[in-house]
């Protein structure tokens, strides 16, 4: 099982992004640029899972259970301007990403760790919104394909906003 990090609530996470200083023209960039494939490829989840359904159920529960929390984490340190943690939630994040087969957001998460190399803010709040954005975006495939309660309030928010 996955270490989550301690409890999260969607106001943190709201307070944080809401923190973010973006131009509205970023902003609509990240709106008009979502991919249109799913979220998860679930095939690939199921056979990297050698076909085990429960244990792909697991990651997904996993994933539900601890992306929110991550996200939290991920704004504090934005908030913080801890370039190294940035770096180090976003390769966690892309590595999580890889497990689940979630393409789009293991792009986001691999661009905002190439962001932090750059020291360029704008392009990694910009990339930091592509990973929240990219995690919405699994949570809802996941609510979609995976009827098991996600068993976090938290979650649950996240999923009514996306």
């Amino acid at each position: 099982m996955t270490h989550c990090p301690t409890d999260a609530t969607l106001s943190d996470l709201n307070g944080h992004i809401s923190a973010f200083k973006m131009p509205a023209a970023d902003l609509a960039d990240l709106r008009d640029h979502s991919p249109p494939d799913p979220a998860i490829d679930m095939t690939t989840l199921r056979q990297r899972c050698l076909g085990n359904e429960s244990f792909a159920h697991l990651l997904l529960d996993e994933f539900q259970a601890c992306v929110p929390q991550h996200l939290v984490g991920l704004a504090r340190f934005v908030a913080d301007a801890n370039v190294p943690a940035i770096r180090n939630a976003a390769h966690s994040l892309r590595g999580i990403a890889g497990t689940l087969a979630a393409e789009g957001f293991g792009q986001a998460a691999a661009n905002l760790e190439a962001a932090t190399s750059k020291d360029d803010w704008a392009l990694i709040l910009k990339s930091v919104m592509r990973v929240h954005r990219e995690a919405l975006r699994c949570l809802a495939e996941i609510s979609r394909h995976h009827s098991v309660p996600t068993g976090s309030e938290f979650a649950d928010a996240l999923l009514q906003r996306a």
